[in-house]
């Protein structure tokens, strides 16, 4: 059991680690639209990281690593 355990915090370091750098990028992202003349393409992008991101905050709950945070 121990073992298993293990398992779940080793995964759920790299998922916060993971999440981490996701917020990082969609934060960066969001201002760059701000200044950008035709935010088209960083939009999707941005929507895309999102995504990523809700499938990262499952992820983590189901390790029950730590509670996800609305970003």
């Amino acid at each position: 059991m121990t073992e298993r355990r293990e398992i779940c915090d080793l995964t759920g370091d790299k998922l916060k680690r993971a999440r981490s750098q996701l917020l990082i990028e969609i934060r960066a992202l969001d201002a760059a639209i701000v200044e950008a003349w035709d935010a088209r393409d960083l939009i999707s992008i941005v929507e895309g990281k999102r995504a990523i991101l809700e499938v990262v905050d499952q992820a983590i709950g189901q390790t029950g690593a730590f509670e996800p945070i609305d970003c």
